[in-house]
């Protein structure tokens, strides 16, 4: 009779055992029923909001050089892969004049929509707005994505000038005054190369001319002596012997060209503020919200880092897309903006 007592109350314990972990299991089991189903429904619901975020509009992409230059030919391969990304039209529009300020004010004031992009040179945000009162300045535009930094070099033809080496140039100018390639007045080629003179010591006036390539046709033509030109740009004239490299504006030598050392222009003795280095970004009007202005610029980071449109890129002349963030772009063209200024004021 004992041992079936004893028998029951075990027998008990263990139903009531098995009656509680069965609760407390349910009660978890619901428990976390009900957090997944928060977090499913929290999911969805960011990507409702994510789906209400989008370019509904055909987008200008305005670029301030004529149609064939660096920019643009890097701006329609961009363009056609924008357009693929966003499920919107996205048309290249050339407008020069001013040193890019025609087109950014043109932006500005009577954009085609208001996700219209900028394709631009740093010297847009540099040297127009210290060599002249631009209409706009950096604050008007939000830097979305980095695309190439352009290097430069100045070139000569020895078949014309003479000139084999720097110091050729140097010697030449000992005696003559330098007419030199450039983009007009206050033009970022202009400023770079007349502070670069000035700095030698050298006498120099500038025959304007419309576009790198025209100012290197100059040049075989004997029409200047040296011009200023992007190191891809110079490259099939400077293969096909028609002119040849004397310097480049970077802080180290460059060795980009087949037979060539290209010396330095702090090789040259001019300062750190000779260094000049242009930075291709793409951006949009700061008056794009900041979730509107992501959906660009995550659209753009995506089309840069599409294998296809990075090898197509390529063929255009892009060397690198340099990775940097918006507030980086921001002090990169802060810091050129305020050498500019000081190159300004030494020249006046």
């Amino acid at each position: 009779m004992k041992k079936r007592k004893r028998w029951m109350a075990v027998l008990l314990a263990a139903v009531l055992a098995f009656s509680f972990c069965a609760c407390a299991k349910q009660g978890q089991n619901g428990e976390d029923g009900k957090k997944g189903a928060d977090g499913q429904q929290k999911e969805e619901q960011e990507k409702q909001e994510e789906q209400k975020v989008k370019i509904d509009k055909d987008i200008t992409m305005y670029v301030h050089v004529k149609a064939g230059g660096a920019l643009d030919v890097r701006a329609r391969v961009i363009a056609e892969y924008l357009s693929k990304e966003l499920g919107v039209n996205v048309t290249v529009l050339n407008v020069t004049g001013s040193g890019g300020a025609t087109c950014m004010t043109q932006m500005q004031t009577s954009p085609t929509s208001e996700y219209d992009l900028a394709f631009a040179a740093s010297s847009v945000f540099t040297a127009t707005p210290a060599f002249t009162e631009a209409a706009y300045s950096l604050d008007d535009f939000t830097p979305l994505a980095a695309v190439d930094v352009e290097q430069f070099g100045l070139f000569t033809c020895p078949e014309r000038s003479g000139i084999e080496d720097f110091d050729g140039l140097v010697e030449y100018a000992k005696s003559n005054e330098v007419i030199y390639g450039s983009g007009g007045v206050g033009n970022i080629t202009h400023l770079t190369q007349a502070y670069l003179y000035h700095t030698l010591g050298m006498t120099a006036n500038t025959l304007a001319h419309d576009g790198a390539v025209e100012g290197i046709t100059n040049c075989m033509g004997g029409h200047n002596i040296v011009t200023m030109a992007g190191l891809e740009t110079a490259r099939g004239y400077v293969e096909s012997g028609d002119v040849t490299p004397v310097l480049n504006f970077t802080d180290e030598e460059y060795t980009g060209y087949e037979g060539y050392t290209v010396p330095s222009i702090k090789e040259a003795g001019a300062n750190d503020d000779n260094v000049y280095e242009s930075l291709m970004a793409i951006y949009c009007l700061s008056s794009v919200d900041e979730a509107h202005a992501k959906v660009l610029r995550d659209a753009l980071l995506e089309v840069l880092k599409d294998p296809d449109c990075q090898a197509d890129l390529v063929e255009v002349g892009l060397i690198e897309t340099p990775e940097m963030t918006t507030e980086e772009m921001k002090q990169y063209l802060q810091k050129e903006y305020e050498t500019m200024k000081k190159v300004v004021e030494m020249l006046q």
